[in-house]
């Protein structure tokens, strides 16, 4: 497949999109993202000091997508969140539904009270207004 790329920037940073590729998202092209560029990106944010927040994070955005938004699609935002052995992260809020899929290694988190343990493969959602760490 081609066409356009997949814009890979750190969740803490501010983006810039160029207005001239701004377009209603019916005009969007299909992006594919490869799982060479997730790897890539693991090791790039692995890699990276430990933020306070304990949050790794890199969004994937359409590059078509305007700013504030950065979306893989309207409404939909795709982000790579990497911990390395032995850390946690402060817990967040959000007002919408995160799901969470664990591609590599294992450990725990916590939705509300409830622990779940992760490894490779396992899925959970995080609902709007529940702490998650």
């Amino acid at each position: 497949m081609t066409g356009p790329e997949v814009v890979i920037i750190d969740d803490a940073a501010s983006s810039y999109c160029d207005p001239e590729h701004l377009k209603p998202a019916r005009d969007w092209p299909p992006v594919l993202i490869t799982r060479a560029v997730i790897d890539r990106e693991i090791e790039r944010l692995a890699d990276l000091p430990r933020p306070a927040n304990g949050r790794r994070s890199a969004l994937f955005m359409h590059p078509n997508a305007p700013t504030p938004g950065r979306g893989l699609t309207p409404g939909v935002q795709v982000s790579l969140d990497v911990l390395n052995a032995g850390e946690e992260t402060l817990p967040i809020r959000h007002n919408s539904t995160q799901v969470n899929f664990c591609i590599r290694g294992s450990g725990a988190t916590f939705v509300g009270d409830r622990r779940i343990a992760v490894e490779i493969g396992t899925d959970f959602a995080a609902n709007e207004s529940v702490d998650f760490r």
